[in-house]
């Protein structure tokens, strides 16, 4: 049996950046309800709200729907251009990833000095 590949649906660039950094402030740290916590990423927009206020972005991109929680559009926007930190439950956790992957790139090069 022929195995698929999965495809990822779109890169994250700068217009999804720009319209997480716009919606986000709106997002609101441990709500009771998911919507509330979290920014709509769909297809050619992203959404959040407070409750109050809701808050849409045209970014342009074709996606399919995707509610991501604040702090992982927080590690998003923290990312650095062009690093891809994969996919973790936490800011922390990303953080403490690209600390081991930056530690063991330097390790690296200081060997090849030698």
């Amino acid at each position: 049996m022929k195995q698929r590949r999965k495809k990822s649906c779109a890169v994250i660039d700068d217009r999804i950046k720009s319209a997480l950094g716009c919606v986000l402030p709106l997002a609101t740290d441990g709500a009771q309800h998911a919507h509330l916590a979290a920014v709509l990423l769909q297809s050619g927009s992203a959404v959040a709200t407070n409750g109050h206020v809701l808050a849409e972005y045209w970014h342009g991109i074709d996606l399919p729907p995707m509610l991501i929680p604040k702090a992982s559009a927080v590690a998003i926007l923290k990312a650095g251009k062009g690093k891809n930190l994969g996919t973790y439950h936490s800011l922390s956790d990303a953080k403490k990833r690209l600390r081991q992957v930056e530690f063991f790139k330097h390790k690296k090069r200081k060997k090849r000095k030698r």
